[in-house]
């Protein structure tokens, strides 16, 4: 009896201990290889096969963590900047500008969320900022300011607490040359303003 006991002990502690260790990997290996095949424009990236029969299983399991329920490529480009536009890693405690002109897209939006993965709560009950309603420059750029910090002008809140963000811009049904030459073209670029 006690040697079953200790038997079904240490297969528990196998079961448990193994079951930890390969939903770890797991993660790990979706967060380390669903950027296969990332095309990259300056400092965003996106992955032409989100959302598409194509996509391996890496791919569609990262889709399934963060992005729910992709659209492929002839309705919806995803583009995601790891970094701002000069490589340094996005940080909240940080103010960042985007800026730039609208891109060739039937409609796009720039949306921020938080490191949930969900839109980053406050009080202005604002997330995102289209093509519809920014406010643009004189020349036909906009700039889009992300601070914790209320700011002037388009103003995007990135919470009050510390936590990693990012920043999707979509392009709903984008124009022929988003997929023929996604590196050749002019996306907005993000500028770290200042740190506290």
């Amino acid at each position: 009896m006690r040697n079953r006991a200790k038997w079904l002990i240490a297969v528990l502690i196998v079961l448990i201990v193994g079951g930890t260790a390969g939903a770890l990997t797991a993660f790990w290996e979706v967060d380390a290889l669903w950027g296969m095949g990332r095309v990259k424009s300056g400092a965003w990236g996106t992955n032409f096969t989100f959302g598409g029969k194509d996509a391996n299983p890496w791919v569609r399991a990262g889709v399934a963590v963060r992005g729910l329920l992709a659209l492929t490529r002839t309705e919806t480009v995803y583009f995601q900047p790891l970094t701002d536009s000069e490589g340094r890693a996005l940080r909240t405690d940080c103010d960042y500008t985007i800026q730039g002109k609208g891109v060739d897209a039937r409609w796009w939006s720039i949306t921020v969320y938080g490191d949930d993965n969900f839109l980053i709560p406050n009080a202005q009950k604002r997330y995102a900022y289209t093509m519809n309603n920014i406010r643009y420059e004189d020349d036909g750029s906009f700039k889009i300011h992300l601070s914790r910090l209320p700011g002037d002008g388009n103003w995007l809140p990135l919470g009050e607490k510390t936590q990693d963000f990012s920043i999707t811009l979509r392009l709903y049904n984008p124009g022929e040359n988003v997929c023929l030459n996604p590196e050749k073209l002019d996306l907005p670029k993000i500028t770290r303003e200042a740190c506290q």
